[in-house]
């Protein structure tokens, strides 16, 4: 690498998988000509495509892929905490922004070396319990540990998607105390280019769903939709995902419906212009989880920006917040235990309500994490 890039974005998990990390690494690149490098994991195992994006100022390291045999696994984490430590050292940034505590290590040993002279900045996609570290993976758990002991002097920046988990993330970390303006809460919107034309009309004889996203059965309404669609011979569904746990995989692919079609992956950049051709974006989570029940799923942004119509369940009870009837495109809570009794044509029927665009765009959010980094020390 020829440049010598002063701000760095670390993300272990890898990044086809997280298209807020992809929105955020875009919004980077399309401001000014500050260099920026992204240290990952290779995908394997899915059928994606690798995330370019074809931006000068850009570069983005990968390390292998994490095995799942336990001696190449514990290496493969070895090599990546490693590498990036050494990477961060070599470079010397002013600002190191790290996902979730899995990619925490290397940042935080290098803000003790470092200390005043970069800043630390984390952003979590997911909301993690005390509870939930302890019983999760050892090495997260000593991370976990590591992190909690920097939180009040050594971050300049703490983010969840919404200001629930960060009220929960503050109270479990003894943190609501604490003076410093570091604490954001920060959505996962898609970008303004995703957005749609207003004229979009419904065919009530054809009526066309989409989900997208990952499945897992035991978590999601898979089977109650499923049986709802073959019951209503005017509806379609397409299923898009890229991650499915077994117990989805083996119904959906048995169950027999010719209106019910699974298409596997589909790549983020891909997804605008898959999304409209279609009339209602469905998002199916039971309660399973306050990850759930205290957030509101990327997909009711993406479908909302593509024109879609959006029906999630009414168990995601921090969605209700987006619920309107009065506008379309709609986003109408639905009860997905008693789906026979739901008027689908009564939420459809447009007449008398105007359209409404959505403002939900990262280009109204990410300035603010943009200036952090780059008003650094520099």
């Amino acid at each position: 690498m020829k440049v010598e890039p002063k701000y760095v974005m670390i993300h272990f998990k890898p990044l086809e998988l997280y298209p807020p990390a992809i929105n955020l690494i875009s919004y980077f690149g399309q401001h000014g000509e500050k260099q920026l490098l992204v240290l990952t994991t290779v995908l394997s195992g899915q059928q994606l495509k690798e995330f370019d994006p074809g931006m000068p100022n850009i570069h983005i390291k990968r390390f292998a892929a994490i095995k799942q045999h336990s001696l190449w696994r514990l290496w493969h984490y070895l090599q990546f905490y490693a590498g990036a430590l050494m990477i961060l050292l070599k470079y010397k940034p002013v600002s190191v922004l790290y996902f979730e505590t899995i990619s925490s290590w290397p940042a935080l040993m290098y803000k003790k070396i470092r200390k005043g002279q970069t800043q630390l900045m984390v952003h979590y996609h997911e909301y993690n319990s005390p509870v939930e570290y302890h019983s999760g993976m050892r090495l997260v758990k000593e991370m976990y540990k590591m992190e909690k002991k920097m939180y009040s002097n050594s971050f300049d920046w703490i983010s969840h998607t919404n200001e629930i988990r960060l009220a929960d993330f503050k109270k479990d970390n003894a943190l609501n105390n604490l003076e410093k303006n570091i604490f954001h809460a920060m959505p996962n919107y898609p970008s303004k280019y995703w957005g749609s034309v207003q004229s979009k009309s419904v065919d009530e004889n054809n009526i066309r769903l989409v989900y997208l996203g990952a499945l897992g059965f035991d978590n999601m309404y898979i089977r109650e939709t499923l049986e709802w669609v073959k019951s209503n011979d005017c509806l379609t569904l397409d299923i898009y995902a890229n991650v499915m746990d077994d117990k989805a995989s083996s119904y959906i692919h048995e169950f027999e419906c010719s209106r019910i079609n699974y298409h596997g992956s589909i790549s983020y950049p891909e997804i605008p212009g898959m999304l409209k051709k279609y009339d209602v974006g469905l998002v199916i989570y039971k309660p399973f989880n306050e990850n759930t029940v205290n957030a509101v799923s990327n997909k009711v942004f993406e479908y909302l920006a593509c024109g879609l119509d959006v029906w999630f369940s009414q168990d995601m009870t921090y969605t209700l917040k987006y619920a309107r009837l009065n506008a379309y495109p709609k986003v109408v809570p639905v009860d997905f235990n008693r789906l026979a009794e739901f008027n689908y044509r009564e939420q459809l029927d447009r007449k008398n309500i105007p359209y409404q665009a959505t403002a939900y765009y990262y280009e109204n959010v990410y300035p603010e994490i943009y200036a952090k980094m780059v008003n650094s020390y520099e």
